[in-house]
């Protein structure tokens, strides 16, 4: 059995971050939906690889800011611990960071995937994702 040659055939991309972060739960959901095409699943699988870089450098940088400008919460009546929250006086500085984060120009290397492919997603999903979408010659 041979391997399709397109399937290898990726593209290096400039995209906003939150682009890729709007992204995030159209991807995990295509991730966890089985299609009939191997070859599609395998592309779907390819991208997530591709992209969860990004998601997690963001999520590390968030946390940072949030402990730069959070402080140490608890419960009111059982005095535990809840974690840290920024505080409203560092709001809009911490707001400010996030929007600048958000607005980075990425490079990530995508497998253009066919969208009529694609059954059981509504049309703003496939928007959502739209970058890594691109009907085969």
């Amino acid at each position: 059995m041979s391997i399709p040659q397109n399937i290898n055939l990726r593209r290096k991309m400039k995209i906003k971050l939150f682009k890729l972060m709007n992204a995030k739960d159209t991807l995990q959901k295509m991730g966890e939906t089985s299609f009939d095409d191997g070859v599609l699943c395998y592309k779907i699988a390819r991208n997530i690889s591709a992209v969860n870089p990004e998601f997690e450098n963001f999520e590390k940088t968030r946390e940072g800011l949030i402990k730069k400008y959070g402080e140490p919460t608890t419960d009111e009546e059982t005095g535990a611990d809840t974690g840290i929250m920024v505080t409203p006086a560092n709001m809009e500085e911490f707001q400010k960071q996030i929007n600048e984060i958000l607005q980075q120009d990425i490079e990530v290397n995508v497998t253009p995937i066919n969208p009529e492919k694609i059954k059981g997603f509504k049309p703003l999903e496939l928007m959502l994702v739209d970058w890594m979408l691109a009907e085969e010659s």
